[in-house]
């Protein structure tokens, strides 16, 4: 007996990155804020991976010289010009989708950084220690978060995808 199995990481990352959203809203309605920044870092990095998992899905399913290791932009345009749509990043979804992976590439390939600050302020300190603190909070969280399923819905719609109640992708004939 064989079995077929058909892992989505795309789906898996979403989720998991909803779940740590649900988390941060959660701790924000109750005044509890210890260890939001971690939370919000974590959905951050979540939504990142899971913009280029949900591009490299599409790929495979529908382009038939699919490179995976081609860089994300290209990825992206030619994912969007099978679903009839033009990756523009000046434009939402797709200046949220680009500003993801932007971070993401910032945080997962980490560089060394030194500076000097003429200031002892505490506040200012720790700004400058989390770059990405603006985009761990929950208004942004959600927006990109918001952002991101507009994406996988305009992706879905133009390639002809669905997906039934529990989550499962079909893939449909173009």
């Amino acid at each position: 007996m064989q079995t077929y199995l058909r892992i989505r990481p795309h789906r898996n990352l979403m989720q998991t990155a909803l779940y740590h959203l649900e988390n941060i809203n959660q701790k924000v309605s109750s005044g509890n804020e210890k260890g939001i920044l971690l939370d919000g870092l974590s959905c951050l990095v979540l939504l990142g991976f899971s913009s280029e998992a949900l591009i490299n899905f599409i790929g495979q399913e529908k382009i038939s010289d699919w490179k995976e290791r081609d860089p994300f932009l290209q990825k992206a345009k030619n994912v969007c010009n099978a679903a009839n749509l033009t990756f523009d990043r000046s434009t939402e979804p797709f200046k949220t989708i680009w500003n993801l992976k932007t971070i993401r590439d910032e945080i997962a390939h980490g560089k060394p950084k030194d500076s000097q600050m003429s200031t002892g302020d505490v506040g200012d300190i720790r700004a400058a220690l989390n770059p990405w603190k603006t985009f761990c909070e929950s208004d942004y969280l959600t927006k990109a978060n918001d952002q991101l399923m507009d994406f996988q819905n305009k992706l879905y719609q133009g390639c002809n995808i669905t997906q039934d109640s529990e989550g499962a992708t079909t893939v449909g004939t173009l």
